[in-house]
C-alpha cells in the first residue's frame, strides 16, 4: 500500500446510491400533428426517456464532493492518476423504535447493519461523490474495505491510499517512466 491521499470524516447520515430512475418525456411542439392512430414511430419522434439519479443521493454525493474539495484545497493536495485503495466506514443511525437493550447491542457492536440497503450501494455513493476531487475516476479503485455499524452519531469516514502500482492504461513508455518518477532518456524516433 503506498501513501495515504486522503482522509475524512464526514458528519451526515450516510446515504446508500439510489437506483436511476427513467421519466417519459414529450416534446409538447409535436404533438399538434398528432395522428389519429397513435404508432411506435409516432412515439419514438415525439417522446424520449430522460434518466436520472434520485434528489437524495444528488443531495448527499454534493454534501460528500464539497466537503472534500474544502479539505483537500487546505491540504493543497492533487488528485492521483494512479490506482488507489479505498476504506471506508458508514456509521448509521440507530432506530428510534428499538428498544433500549438492542440499541446498546447496536452501539456496542453486537448487532450490525445487515439489512437493506446494501453495503455496497452505501460505497457506491461515497466513491461517485469523490470522483475529480480524489481521484480522476472510481474506475482507478482496486481494492475496497467497506464496513457498516451503527452510532449515535451519524457519519462516513474514508481513507484513500494511493497504490504503489500504475495503472493499466498507462498509453507508452515515456509515460510509464514518468509516473514512476524516474528520467530516463528516449531515443529519438
Amino acid at each position: 500500500m503506498g501513501e495515504c491521499i486522503f482522509r475524512a470524516t464526514f458528519h451526515v447520515e450516510p446515504v446508500a446510491k439510489g437506483r436511476h430512475r427513467g421519466q417519459l418525456l414529450v416534446d409538447r411542439s409535436k404533438l399538434i400533428a398528432a395522428p389519429m392512430v397513435v404508432t411506435e414511430a409516432f412515439i419514438r419522434k415525439v417522446c424520449r426517456i430522460g434518466m436520472y439519479t434520485p434528489a437524495g443521493t444528488r443531495k448527499f454525493e454534493a454534501s460528500i464532493k464539497r466537503q472534500a474539495i474544502i479539505d483537500i484545497g487546505c491540504r493543497k493536495a492533487r488528485k492521483t492518476e494512479r490506482p488507489v485503495i479505498i476504506a471506508m466506514t458508514a456509521s448509521l443511525p440507530i432506530p428510534d423504535s428499538w428498544p433500549d437493550w438492542k440499541k446498546r447491542a447496536a452501539r456496542d457492536g453486537t448487532i450490525l447493519p445487515s439489512s437493506k440497503p446494501d453495503f455496497d450501494n452505501y460505497e457506491k455513493a461515497a466513491v461517485d461523490a469523490l470522483n475529480g476531487v480524489v481521484y480522476l475516476d472510481d474506475a482507478q479503485i482496486v481494492e475496497s474495505h467497506t464496513r457498516l455499524v451503527y452510532s449515535d452519531t451519524p457519519s462516513l469516514s474514508i481513507t484513500v491510499w494511493e497504490s504503489d502500482a500504475i495503472q493499466a492504461g498507462v498509453a507508452n513508455r515515456a509515460e510509464f517512466y514518468r509516473l514512476l518518477g524516474l528520467q530516463i532518456e528516449m531515443p529519438a524516433a
